[in-house]
């Protein structure tokens, strides 16, 4: 019976040791693969992205995130009924809820159909793309950069 006692705590002591040195693992070493750092790359624009808030009314169509050399960007589509001066007023008021700051622009076509915007770690291009009838079109672009948020000296 001894025995059998002795080698059941030992059965135990291993499987704790196993359990311990996995976590150790998953703690410390598997933040720093690769594998880990592509993903982190892509998720963070992306849970940025949606965090968000679309104008009431306008459907996701689809949120994309890809990478390039270090920046990583998402891009998501959208589609309302509302018109795009709707859809940047909703969002200038949106962005700077999560840390972002409006760069102004000179006026120019480019700034007639889209916004920019900035927080530390990120640019942000609001895009009207298309409109037909009623149903309009719009693309935010969030790319992640590191580095401070660059404001023109137009402002």
């Amino acid at each position: 019976m001894d025995l059998k006692l002795k080698q059941s705590r030992r059965g135990i002591a291993m499987f704790i040791a196993v359990l311990v040195v996995v976590a150790v693992w998953w703690l410390v070493f598997f933040p720093r693969t690769e594998l880990y750092k592509n993903y982190k790359q892509k998720a963070d624009p992306e849970r940025t992205l949606r965090a968000v808030r679309p104008p009431d009314g306008a459907a996701v169509l689809g949120i994309n995130t890809t990478s390039v050399g270090s920046a990583s960007l998402a891009m998501g589509d959208y589609v309302t009924s509302s018109g795009f001066d709707t859809v940047r007023s909703h969002y200038m008021q949106e962005f700077p809820r999560h840390g972002f700051v409006y760069q102004r622009q000179e006026a120019s076509k480019e700034s007639q159909d889209g916004l920019r915007f900035c927080a530390p770690g990120y640019k942000a291009h609001l895009l009207s793309t298309a409109e037909k009838g009623w149903v309009h079109t719009y693309t935010i672009v969030l790319i992640r950069k590191d580095g401070p948020c660059e404001l023109r000296a137009s402002q």
